[in-house]
C-alpha cells in the first residue's frame, strides 16, 4: 500500500528524520551525506505547508522555487532569509554529484559547511513547525 503524498504530517515525519540524520552524519565524518539531508529536510518541510494549503505536491528540489511558491500563493506569514535557502541549495547540488563539487568554493562540502547546513535547516524546520501549529520537533 502506498503512502498518502498529499498527507502534510507525512512530509513532515520524513523532514524530522532527515533532520535527525544531518544531525548525526557530522558525527561521523559524513558531511557531504549531513548536507544532503539538511537540504532534504527543509524541501520536505515546505512541501508539507504547501501540501497542507494547495493540496499538491511541487515535483522540485528548488528551496528558493518552493518557498516562492509559500509567499505567492500567501501560505504562511512565515520568514524565511532567502540566504539560508541558497546556501541549502548550493551545497545539495554539492552533495549529490561529484562534478558538482566545484560549486563549493573548497570543493567538498566540510563540517563548517555541514554544521552550517544543519543550524539553517533546523531553524527552518521549527519556523514550519510552528506556522503549521506543532510546538515542537
Amino acid at each position: 500500500m502506498r503512502g498518502d503524498a498529499k498527507d502534510p504530517e507525512r512530509w513532515l515525519s520524513y523532514a524530522k528524520e532527515d533532520l535527525f540524520a544531518a544531525e548525526k552524519l557530522i558525527e561521523f565524518g559524513s558531511y557531504r551525506a549531513s548536507c544532503f539531508h539538511a537540504h532534504q529536510a527543509v524541501e520536505k518541510a515546505l512541501k508539507a505547508l504547501i501540501v497542507r494549503e494547495l493540496k499538491q505536491v511541487p515535483k522540485t528540489h528548488d528551496l528558493p522555487y518552493l518557498w516562492g511558491i509559500v509567499v505567492k500563493e500567501k501560505l504562511s506569514d512565515l520568514t524565511i532569509e532567502p540566504k539560508m535557502l541558497s546556501f541549502l541549495n548550493l551545497i545539495y547540488a554539492s552533495s549529490r554529484y561529484p562534478d558538482d563539487f566545484g560549486l563549493m568554493p573548497h570543493g567538498e562540502p566540510t563540517k563548517e559547511d555541514a554544521e552550517r547546513a544543519v543550524a539553517y535547516a533546523k531553524e527552518i524546520f521549527d519556523k514550519i513547525l510552528k506556522v503549521m501549529g506543532y510546538d515542537q520537533r
